[in-house]
């Protein structure tokens, strides 16, 4: 089964690019289905079950690329309603960086929130946003697709929004949280939806509330010439990739 058929290609709005300016992400609904989200939700925890075994008594909440361990997580390198966005902020010649799941269970985050991380300031060269005669350029842009839904008051995803345009450092980047700054803001998404942001946006990941299970996909893309990851991809070892897949999977080069 390939997720790349399931859904249509979008196209990018005015009201996108409006959100996308001023915020520094974008939700983006229902680019899997229901079959799909399910599908992906067994895959991703048959693959912990796996990681968790080979490592007794220590509970994972996120792991590195899942591109080896399924076809269906190989389909949303280029998953075609996300690929207009990408294309447009990125330029028509971009990479894979970097992939990974993330897994997050009731009870496992109460202590606080992940380091947060990001922002325009201070500089980062592999992580530049600007907009420059109404063309936005964003030079690590992600995609997480939302595998479980998570709903107001959850956690999960936490940004500052418009802190990718911001001129000055957050001063309280360095506490380790929890984050009670009333800039701060939690993301909701149906299970199906991707939120597509800058890595020059500042954010977290929120302490989880919820009693269900967070499961979330990351896919990071940088224009042909930066790359952020040291690893890169063993596309002999990966099957079944098309053309343009194994183009984004190409290391970084000028």
């Amino acid at each position: 089964m390939s997720v790349a058929t399931l859904t249509p290609p979008r196209i990018v709005t005015d009201l996108d690019r409006y959100n996308f300016d001023l915020n520094g992400f974008v939700v983006i609904p229902d680019v899997l289905d229901h079959e799909a989200v399910a599908r992906l939700n067994d895959l991703v925890e048959r693959h912990l079950a796996v990681l968790e075994r080979a490592t007794p008594g220590k509970r994972l909440g996120g792991f590195g690329s899942m591109l080896p361990v399924a076809a269906e997580f190989r389909a949303l390198i280029d998953h075609e309603p996300l690929i207009p966005y990408l294309t447009e902020w990125l330029g028509p010649d971009y990479r894979l960086d970097h992939d990974y799941a993330m897994v997050i269970r009731p009870g496992s985050s109460e202590k606080g929130a992940t380091h947060i991380h990001g922002g325009h300031t201070p500089y980062n060269a592999s992580r530049i946003y600007s907009c420059i005669n109404g063309a936005i350029h964003s030079t690590e842009t992600a995609v997480s697709y939302a595998l479980t839904d998570v709903r107001p008051g959850d956690g999960g995803m936490g940004v500052i929004p418009g802190s990718h345009k911001a001129n000055f450092p957050l001063p309280w980047a360095a506490d380790p949280g929890p984050y009670s700054d009333s800039n701060l803001r939690q993301v909701p998404i149906r299970a199906g939806s991707a939120v597509i942001f800058t890595e020059s946006l500042t954010h977290c990941t929120l302490p989880w509330r919820s009693d269900q299970v967070r499961r979330a996909l990351f896919y990071k893309y940088t224009p042909r010439h930066i790359t952020v990851s040291k690893a890169v991809y063993d596309r002999p070892s990966l099957p079944g990739l098309t053309p343009r897949q194994r183009a984004m999977l190409d290391p970084a080069h000028s």
